[in-house]
């Protein structure tokens, strides 16, 4: 199952300038049937990269330090460009999976991207990637009542 916070690397990944490369691309949602994959690049060149760890706002960037994730390098989340697939699978050598980002982590990078592009993003995209996060904060409410009420019987 393909779910949100996944970090592939893909080996001809292509880029909407119609080139293709080697890319790290991070999966900011956990597509339902109809819904697209909606991707995000990353990178570890520092030319002219703030290191402030987290969202920077006016770069559309979002910055992780290195080893502090499953990224070794320095890595800056591209959060200007938005990559919706409609179908997407892991097949290696082409495309590999490299491990998961915790979910306290992918929510700042959603949120980060929102406010990042408050005109750009389309309305259907920031509403699946809010909603996103709403499931997963209703799903770890419910997770806690249920283990204080078990606590209690």
């Amino acid at each position: 199952m393909t779910v949100r916070g996944r970090v592939y690397r893909h080996k001809y990944f292509k880029f909407h300038n119609g080139e293709s490369g080697k890319k790290r691309i991070i999966l900011l949602n956990t597509p339902k049937a109809d819904e697209p994959y909606l991707f995000v690049k990353t990178t570890s060149q520092d030319f002219k990269k703030p290191f402030t760890p987290g969202c920077n706002k006016r770069r559309a960037l979002f910055f992780i330090k290195a080893n502090t994730t499953i990224f070794e390098l320095d890595t800056w989340v591209q959060l200007y460009e938005l990559y919706p697939m409609d179908s997407f699978e892991e097949k290696p050598p082409l495309v590999k999976l490299i491990g998961d980002l915790p979910e306290n982590l992918i929510h700042k990078i959603i949120k980060c991207l929102i406010e990042c592009q408050p005109d750009d993003l389309s309305q259907y995209f920031e509403e699946l990637l809010s909603k996103e996060v709403m499931e997963t904060k209703i799903e770890k409410s419910i997770e806690q009542l249920k283990s204080k009420w078990n606590k209690h019987l």
